[in-house]
């Protein structure tokens, strides 16, 4: 490729190269992203932000919705009067509050003097990028898991404070998994609730899928067919977090991007002088990042240097359903968000 300007059909072929790349196995083990507790909240998520991903929109909504946390049982009164509560009206907002970006740039001389073209350079480069933000957003869901996670009406046998349920090491194996289904039960996340593990389970739970042709191993194999768990062994430590399972009912998390730019390449004339396109996330389903490529001419040493830049950024947020009615454990008066954490104890 020649060290002008890309015109538009090249950075779609750089697109594509840097997703053979992901394809390649050679290739994948550095560029596919490890993004695993992103793809699960946008796998099971029922939510449907269509008004914050519109892109002629702006970055904030309201919602509003009934309270029906009012009506209660009472004792009978007489029927002369009818004096009911009232039901309240609430509303909650939702911004897109995050943003990142990932720059990058390929000097056109110096690939004069190397194997790699502008093209391949750009290309794994861009794999590159697009692979950081995949874990990026993997990383904030973990975050926000973390802030969202509510109380469990029903611990026993372990013990719930400080917003997680602490499973004591050495009950901390495959047992756990009928526990933590009731407690979704419970607590009524409903039976669609799904499960993120920073991967302290992984080893004993692929034994267990190993062994279920043997007698003695079809029980655990059982066990594992009943709930569905993503294991991310990547991100919780980058994400500073300490609990080890999160439980997730479907309707209570949404995760939301917003693209302002076409797939197609567009060419901004006048003093901008870019070129803006998206391109999609490695594994996050749904996820594209919007794209920004310019050219410049830099002297470096009395040399003319050409070189393209790159800018991939991501605007989205992670949002948290409406909570339900408050309920009362122990004399505290608590408030399920469908969202339950388990930390690995001592």
């Amino acid at each position: 490729m020649a060290a002008g300007d890309f015109s538009s059909s090249a950075l779609v072929r750089i697109k594509l190269k840097a997703e053979e790349m992901w394809a390649d196995s050679r290739l994948a083990a550095d560029k596919k992203a490890n993004a695993a507790a992103a793809v699960a909240v946008k796998q099971n998520s029922t939510a449907r932000m269509t008004q914050l991903t519109d892109p002629g929109k702006e970055n904030s909504v309201r919602v509003n919705f009934l309270n029906p946390c009012a009506v209660a049982v009472q004792d009978c009164t007489s029927d002369c009067d009818i004096n009911g509560p009232e039901i309240e009206s609430g509303g909650k907002d939702y911004d897109l509050d995050l943003c990142k970006e990932v720059p990058f740039s390929v000097n056109a001389e110096k690939t004069r003097t190397n194997t790699y073209s502008v093209e391949e350079e750009a290309a794994e480069a861009m794999a590159f990028a697009i692979k950081a933000l995949d874990e990026w957003w993997a990383q904030q869901v973990l975050v926000k898991l973390k802030a969202f996670s509510g109380i469990n009406v029903s611990a026993a046998p372990y013990t719930y404070a400080a917003g997680t349920t602490t499973i004591p090491n050495a009950s901390y194996n495959l047992s756990v998994v009928a526990e933590i289904m009731n407690d979704a039960l419970l607590n009524k996340m409903g039976t669609n609730t799904y499960y993120i593990n920073n991967g302290d389970l992984w080893v004993a739970w692929t034994n267990a899928l190993l062994n279920s042709g043997n007698l003695d191993g079809k029980g655990d194999a059982e066990r594992l067919k009943q709930l569905r768990m993503y294991f991310d062994q990547w991100n919780f430590g980058p994400a500073g977090i300490t609990e080890s399972i999160f439980a997730v009912s479907p309707s209570a998390i949404a995760f939301a991007t917003k693209n302002r730019h076409a797939d197609t390449p567009v060419k901004v004339e006048g003093t901008v002088q870019q070129t803006r396109y998206t391109v999609p996330s490695s594994v996050i389903p749904g996820v594209k990042y919007d794209a920004f490529y310019g050219l410049k001419c830099i002297t470096v040493n009395g040399q003319e240097n050409l070189v393209h830049s790159w800018k991939l950024k991501t605007r989205g947020g992670i949002f948290l359903n409406p909570e339900g009615c408050p309920v009362v454990v122990g004399g505290n008066t608590y408030t399920p968000t469908g969202v339950m954490s388990y930390t690995h104890g001592a």
